[in-house]
């Protein structure tokens, strides 16, 4: 109903706006031929900055409504004074000309309170739906106003039309009030909203708005390159056509024509360039044509290609074209997208079509050039309005998204790094005088570690000869990275074996795990360890350790870990025994956190076939995994040796995370094909984890589509389960259970949908736009995802994304969605490939006892 009646509106408006065209144009151009037009252009962008000025003002204390019927009724006494006064006076001289620039300006403001409408209740979705039917109507309003005015103006005369305008004006306030009176629960409509103070400083600050500032220029340039299109179809018309009343005839029957045209456009063409190929795309096609038109025109200056430039202009402008100028504004915030609205469309417009006045009286009477040099600086103007397309499709891009993060973010200022800190703090305290050092110096005091061990780092670098006895006092801090530290920096001093003697003698014993670890990670070769006895001074400090520090577990663990990395580090092999019977016993998980990461940190391939998950600790299990992936190579022999065994494959499997590896991204690409469900799962989940984290591997895999296919497939099953047990009846507690573990199950698989969206459009916000969907800002996820996607998968993809997040599962929904439901038998072949094994065994239950087809269960393989 609410689509009928917007398109009756705009065709009624429409219809207005071709009669009155053709009818003034007409009576301007008999009076003062084709030279006067510079001058109504430079008029219409004059009297539309003053008439908006009006309109502002009377506008601030009404609502959008209230606003649209003031225009609407005060066009309506207007156009029946005018028919009045042309009863006893035909109009005649600049009288011509004023009745041309209202028709202008009735066009700007009354189409634009008209769009302006639509866009406060429809989202970006729904209007690429929709305009196609609202344009259609505006289009067959174009079509009634020309054949109006070309078969009933020897009938009715100029007065009758005036007249007739007036009466189709009153049926559209009639429509609106109408409108105005339905159920706004179900309309979701919003009258109250007004532009205001859009002219001046504030109107034109709308212009910092990149998106704002290249839409803008795109409709300038459009509207620019259409008014030189009109004054070459004008000029060629005028040397064809006589008087007055056949010029009106002319223009009424081609303004009709090119709408015919532009009607079967719309309803035939427009929904399936827009969901095809998208808005810019869609938008290129008149400029594109254009030139192909202008082109010919320059060779051959003759009304027929005249005509044919028009026939694009006027066909593709109120069809193609204005459907997707509407939808490239959308993404703007409502209240920026009301205010830049109707700025761009009477303001810019307004002034575009005087900057074509300017031109065509520049370039025709001033420099005399002919209608071919006119055609040269449409081809030139062209050309800058493909330029501002291109610009407005990668800014539309940036406001659909920058929309979904604000939203997706908290506002709050980003907490600066700790080398940003560091900077920020020094440079501020040198702004006040005091040197660097000194402020250094005073982070190495901070309260936090990591800063502390930055400042001293940086201290040790720019003073290598500073204060000693500072570093010297950090060896005994119970921070263990900071004390590592110091150990760097104290060993950096050294440059003898006897001065590290010396050293290792004076430390205290359960400081020298320390520093042999940080002695360790300086040397490189065997014959530097074999000169600095590093073996012999873990084994020495081990044996110490353990006699002074028995029974204290705290002190033992922080310097086993030490002592554990500078074994591996040296390849102290005599002391492995020790790491590996920490790494086999998880009655100290600590402990054997130590010796997972001292194998990591040393990678020894020696400890490889000893690192079993059975012996390691829960706690450690993320150490035990990013310690296997320090070993990629056997890590993905191991994973191709267990990849018939499930069960074991899914304990090992995870490491795979911490691996930037392609090799393994390749393994898991090829794990997706996997029989078991659980590992085609997880090994999505990894994948995702790997695009997040290591985003320069290649994950455009070719299989990935196919893989979106059979996930789509699965959900929809999901779905068509779901309906079933919505409304079964029973045992109402099993039957819970079902229904919250299927939507349990909707909604990983949804996850999965979308974790495939990200490999195969390569987007690292994906994650943002499912947050929205899953959100109130759902229509705008649905927007970024509807422009995201490949043609194909958004008509396959998008309407069940849609059905999952606003739970429409009713049995139309499913008919829509092609869903078909299963038989029990099927239903059970489905049960046996879901991962909840509390979900799956409740429904093999519920089948089983209606169906009994417990045997058929047990000897199927799952």
């Amino acid at each position: 109903m609410l689509v009928f009646l917007l398109q009756l509106c705009i065709c009624l408006i429409v219809t207005v706006l071709l009669i009155l065209k053709p009818l003034f144009s007409g009576l301007m151009l008999s009076e003062y031929s084709v030279e006067i037009m510079p001058l109504a252009y430079v008029l219409i962008a004059v009297s539309a900055v003053v008439v908006h000025f009006a309109l502002n003002a009377m506008q601030r204390s009404r609502s959008l409504y209230k606003s649209i019927l003031v225009n609407q009724w005060l066009h309506i006494i207007i156009l029946t004074v005018l028919g009045v006064l042309n009863l006893s006076t035909p109009v005649s001289g600049m009288m011509t000309v004023v009745l041309y620039v209202y028709a202008s300006l009735y066009a700007v403001v009354t189409v634009s309170y008209f769009y302006q409408y639509c866009q406060s209740i429809l989202t970006i979705r729904d209007a690429k739906r929709l305009y196609g039917y609202i344009g259609a109507g505006a289009i067959a309003g174009g079509i009634a106003g020309g054949y109006l005015t070309n078969s009933l103006i020897e009938i009715i005369n100029k007065s009758g039309l005036l007249f007739l305008s007036a009466g189709f004006l009153l049926i559209t306030c009639l429509i609106y009030y109408y409108i105005n009176k339905l159920d706004s629960e179900d309309l979701d409509l919003d009258f109250s909203r007004q532009p205001k103070k859009l002219i001046g400083p504030n109107a034109f600050a709308l212009l910092k708005n990149k998106h704002v500032l290249n839409v803008a220029m795109l409709m300038g340039f459009g509207v620019l390159v259409s008014r030189l299109v009109d004054y070459q179809f004008s000029y060629l018309a005028l040397k064809h056509v006589a008087t007055s009343n056949d010029l009106a005839s002319f223009f009424g029957f081609w303004f009709s024509t090119i709408n015919v045209i532009g009607l079967v456009i719309q309803l035939f063409v427009v929904h399936l360039l827009v969901d095809r190929y998208g808005i810019t795309k869609s938008m290129m096609s008149m400029p594109i044509l254009l030139l192909s038109g202008l082109l010919a025109l320059i060779f051959f200056p003759i009304l027929f290609f005249g005509i044919l430039i028009k026939l694009f202009d006027g066909g593709l402008k109120q069809s193609l074209y204005k459907t997707s100028t509407e939808l490239v504004i959308m993404p703007l915030k409502p209240n920026l997208r009301r205010r830049a609205k109707i700025f761009i469309d009477v303001v810019i417009d307004s002034i575009a079509t005087g900057f074509a006045g300017f031109l065509i009286y520049y370039f025709g009477n001033i420099l005399g050039l002919t209608l071919v040099n006119i055609s040269f600086l449409t081809i030139l103007t062209c050309s800058i309005w493909i330029y501002f397309i291109f610009r407005s499709s990668q800014s539309y891009q940036t406001v659909l998204l920058k929309q979904l993060k604000v939203d997706a973010v908290n506002n709050t200022t980003p907490q600066p790094t700790n080398l940003e800190y560091i900077n920020e703090y020094v440079n501020t305290r040198r702004g006040q005088g005091q040197s660097v050092k000194s402020s250094l110096k005073e982070l190495i005091q901070h309260e936090d570690h990591s800063i502390r061990i930055l400042a001293l780092r940086e201290y040790s670098r720019r003073y290598p000869d500073g204060d000693r006895a500072m570093v010297f006092n950090m060896v005994h801090s119970d921070h263990s990275p900071l004390k590592e530290e110091a150990f760097r920096l104290i060993l950096g001093w050294c440059k003898t074996p006897k001065s590290i003697e010396d050293l290792y003698t004076e430390t205290q014993v359960s400081n020298q795990p320390y520093l042999l670890s940080a002695l360790a990670d300086s040397l490189h070769y065997k014959a530097q360890i074999k000169k600095f006895k590093v073996h012999d001074k873990i084994s020495l400090t081990h044996h110490t350790l353990l006699d002074q520090y028995r029974g204290q577990s705290k002190v033992l663990s922080k310097s086993m870990s030490q002592l554990f990395n500078a074994a591996i580090l040296t390849r102290h092999e005599s002391f492995y025994s020790y790491i590996l019977a920490e790494l086999q016993a998880n009655l100290s998980p600590p402990d054997q956190r130590s010796a997972l990461d001292a194998i990591s940190l040393g990678a020894d391939p020696y400890f490889f076939d000893s690192l079993q998950i059975e012996q390691i600790h829960h706690s450690n299990l993320e150490a035990f995994y990013k310690c296997l992936a320090t070993f990629p190579t056997r890590l993905l022999s191991l994973l191709k040796g267990l990849i018939d065994q499930p069960k074991q494959l899914l304990q090992y499997l995870p490491a795979c995370s911490y691996v930037d590896n392609q090799k393994s991204l390749n393994f898991l690409f090829a794990l997706l094909n996997h029989k078991n469900t659980r590992v085609r799962r997880k090994s999505l989940y990894i994948i995702n984890y790997l695009k997040k984290n290591f985003d320069y591997l290649n994950y455009n895999h070719s299989k990935s589509i196919t893989q979106l296919s059979r996930e789509i497939t699965f959900l929809k099953k999901l779905m068509a389960s779901q309906y079933l047990y919505a409304n079964k009846t029973g045992d109402e507690q099993r039957l819970a259970t079902i229904r919250r573990g299927l939507k349990r199950e909707i909604n990983s698989s949804l996850i999965r949908v979308f974790i495939h969206i990200g490999l195969i459009t390569e987007r690292d916000d994906i994650n943002i736009i499912y947050s929205a969907i899953k959100s109130k800002r759902r229509d705008s996820g649905l927007d970024v995802l509807d422009s995201i996607l490949p043609f194909k998968l958004r008509r396959r993809v998008i309407p069940v994304i849609e059905a999952v997040v606003t739970n429409a599962c009713a049995i139309d929904d499913l008919r829509r969605l092609n869903i078909k439901l299963m038989n029990e038998k099927k239903l059970l072949r489905f049960v046996k490939t879901l991962k909840d094994d509390k979900l799956k065994r409740a429904l093999v239950f519920n089948l089983a006892t209606r169906t009994r087809l417990t045997d058929q269960l047990d000897t199927e393989p799952v």
